[in-house]
C-alpha cells in the first residue's frame, strides 16, 4: 500500500488513519476494533463513549434508514418522516 500526504507533515507529527468508518455506530466501531484488542481514543469515540444518547440516536438513524430504503420511490414521505427524526437526533430528545 502506498499513502500520499495531501499536506506537509512535520517531523514527529502524529499521523492518524481511520481503521473503521467514522460513519458507523459507536457500538459497531468499538466491536470491530475489539477484534484486534484495540480501544480507540480518537475524539469521535471519546465523545460517543460519554454520550448517553449515542445508542438511542444510532437506533433512530438505523430505523429511518430502513424506512427510507423501503420508501425510496416516495421521496416526499421520506422527507416528511425524516425531518422530525433529524430534529430529535440533533436536539437529543
Amino acid at each position: 500500500m502506498v499513502i500520499h500526504a495531501t499536506v506537509d507533515i512535520k517531523k514527529s507529527e502524529e499521523i492518524c488513519l481511520s481503521y473503521v468508518s467514522p460513519l458507523l455506530e459507536y457500538s459497531v466501531r468499538k466491536q470491530k476494533l475489539s477484534a484486534w484488542k484495540f480501544t480507540c481514543n480518537c475524539e469521535l469515540c471519546a465523545i460517543d463513549s460519554k454520550d448517553k444518547f449515542s445508542v438511542k440516536r444510532d437506533q433512530m438513524i438505523a430505523e429511518f434508514g430502513e424506512y427510507a430504503r423501503a420508501n425510496k420511490s416516495s421521496p416526499n414521505l421520506v422527507i416528511a418522516k425524516g425531518e422530525p427524526i433529524l430534529k430529535k437526533v440533533y436536539f437529543h430528545n
